[in-house]
This record gives C-alpha cells, structure tokens and sequence, in this order.
C-alpha cells in the first residue's frame, strides 16, 4: 500500500520510514531521506514499441564499500552512508521536494518558445529524490619551534662610482673647453646610499590551528553543479546503525584515517604560515626550519549536506537536475537542441 506523509502529502513507498518530500520520519528518527534518485525509462503504454522498465535502486549492501548503486546512465550514482566510519553528522533539507517541483515549475514558466511544451516541471521533476554530498569537517592542533636566518637591512654610505667621492667632475662645456661641473649623481656630496643585509641566526614559537575547515569528499567523477553550499547550515549526529535510505554522492573515501590525515596535512600548514608570519615581521627569512611539532586535538567527521537531485529524458538523452536542499540553487541541463536553437534563430 502506498504511504502518503501526513506533513506534505507526498506518495512513499510502501515500508518507508521517512518522507522523501519533506525528511518526515515515519519511524523513531529525524533523519531525512531518499527513496530513489536515478530516473529511469517509463514503460511504454500497451500497444507502443517496448521501452525498459522502470528500475528503482536498491540500497547498498554495507559489507562492500566498492558496491555501489550505479545507474543505468553514465556518471550518477550513490552510495549507503553505512560504509562510513567515523562520525558522521547530517543536515536537515530547508526545502521540500514540494518546494523544490514548484520552484521548477516557476523556472519552466519562465522559459523562452523553443522550451520544449513535453518539459513540464513535473516531467523535469518525477525522478527526483533526495541524497547527500559528503564533506570533512576538520579539526586539530599543532605548536613547535621554529629557527631561520633573518636578514635586516640597513643603510650605508658608498662612495660616489661618477665623481669618485669629489663631488665633482670634469667635462667639456659647450665650447668644449675641459670644466669641473657638479656631480648628478650624488648632487656634490661625493657620497651615495646603499642597502646592506645582516644576517643572524633566530628561532621562536609557533602554533597552527584548524577550526572546522569543510572540504569536500565527493569522488572526482562526481560533478555537484548546483551552486555553492551553505556551509554554515545547522547538523546534528547520527547513530549507527543508519537508515537503509539514506544515500550519498559517491565519496572519494569512506575511511575516516584519510579525513585524519587530511586534518594532520591542515594542521601542519597552519604551523608553517605562523611560523613565517612571525619571522617575517623581524625581517628578511631564508632556510626557515620548524621542528618539535606537537599535534593535538585532531579530529575529522563526515557531515551530509542535502541535494535534490535527477535526470530527465528528453529526445533519447538524460539531463541532469539538481536544487540544492538548503539555499535553492538550481542547475537543470538544457538540452543540446534547445541550446541550439537558442543561438541559431
């Protein structure tokens, strides 16, 4: 039987334990969630030519990290947040899947005469579905001594290379009779300015430190296009085990060792430009060295952010939608033969 949610009156599955409109919990969590995301081809009405069958994506088994949901069309597919270790944080999506269908429906009203009248905001939006991309947030501490050379200029009086410090020189005047004229170079003084650089040995204290830096951790051939995220977006933890419905943009690693190395690397560069920061404002630096590092506090979590994502056919080809669940941004694909029509007439 077909579960309706009582808060926004989207259709789930039957057995659903959250919404896939509005992250409704239908069970004993608040955790958002997706019933499926890749769009697959609708079968043809009886007495047309045979199309495939719609294909729902079935969750990852969490035993396998390299399982992953692939869809039938190239370059989308997710993966079951199970395969994560680590903490792992989620954010609540700011839009419902009902306010994301009527903000298409705003921006396919909107549209010039060579849209397509087939590409409705309800062909743009019937497979789409609610899955997270993944980041670090990365956190940690590092101090040491550093030591380096550092240079400090000062001035000094050189003799006058024309006038050979007279303060003068002769020259032929205009009737080329030989006269003392008045050195240009030095105005007379017979001397000139010079840089020269002291150079001495000096160490001091140095502390790096990493406050929460957000880094992706979407695999390379995962393009999020969408728009910027909203990184300051409010999160709250998850406990294992995770739902079986929530799913995530392929990640670059599901290990939290990368994350904590990720987080050492942060870390360590933070010390370096202190380090330098500080010597530098006593002077010129050169062989800058940093050593007795000590590393505290290091941490990295996987935090979830929200996007609604999916494909749309359209003259035998897919094209990517995607609104971001928390700001609104939208990216939908237009396709080739509109965009030609575009330029062309």
């Amino acid at each position: 039987m077909p579960n309706y949610c009582p808060k926004c009156g989207t259709q789930n599955r039957s057995g659903a334990r959250f919404c896939v409109g509005c992250g409704q919990a239908f069970a004993s969590t608040s955790v958002p969630s997706i019933s499926h995301v890749m769009p697959t081809k609708p079968p043809t009405p009886t007495g047309g030519q045979v199309s495939p069958v719609n294909q729902m994506m079935s969750p990852v088994n969490s035993a396998s990290v390299q399982q992953q949901i692939r869809s039938p069309l190239s370059g989308f597919n997710v993966v079951s947040i199970n395969n994560i270790s680590g903490p792992v944080t989620i954010t609540k999506p700011q839009l419902s899947l009902a306010d994301v269908r009527n903000q298409i429906d705003e921006w396919v009203a909107k549209q010039d005469k060579h849209w397509s009248s087939e590409l409705t905001g309800e062909e743009l939006t019937k497979h789409l579905g609610l899955v997270y991309a993944a980041h670090w947030i990365l956190t940690g501490a590092a101090s040491g001594n550093w030591s380096a050379s550092i240079g400090v200029d000062r001035t000094i009086r050189i003799r006058c290379s024309k006038c050979s410090g007279r303060g003068t020189y002769r020259d032929k005047d205009l009737w080329g009779d030989m006269t003392d004229f008045t050195c240009y170079k030095c105005g007379g003084k017979g001397y000139d300015k010079s840089t020269e650089t002291d150079w001495h040995s000096q160490s001091g204290v140095a502390r790096g430190v990493v406050d929460q830096r957000i880094i992706e951790n979407v695999a390379n051939d995962t393009e999020i296009r969408c728009g910027r995220r909203d990184l300051k977006s409010s999160e709250h933890q998850l406990t294992k085990p995770y739902a079986d419905d929530v799913f995530a943009f392929a990640l670059e690693s599901f290990d939290q060792k990368v994350g904590l190395a990720k987080a050492k690397e942060a870390v360590l560069a933070a010390l370096e430009s202190d380090a330098s920061s500080v010597a530098s404002g006593l002077g010129r630096v050169r062989n800058m060295r940093v050593g007795h590092v000590n590393i505290e506090h290091l941490d990295a979590r996987t935090w979830l952010y929200p996007i609604y994502a999916g494909k749309y056919e359209y003259e035998g080809s897919f094209h990517l939608v995607e609104v971001d669940g928390m700001t609104g941004k939208m990216h939908i694909e237009v396709p080739k033969s509109i965009r030609s029509k575009r330029t062309t007439q």
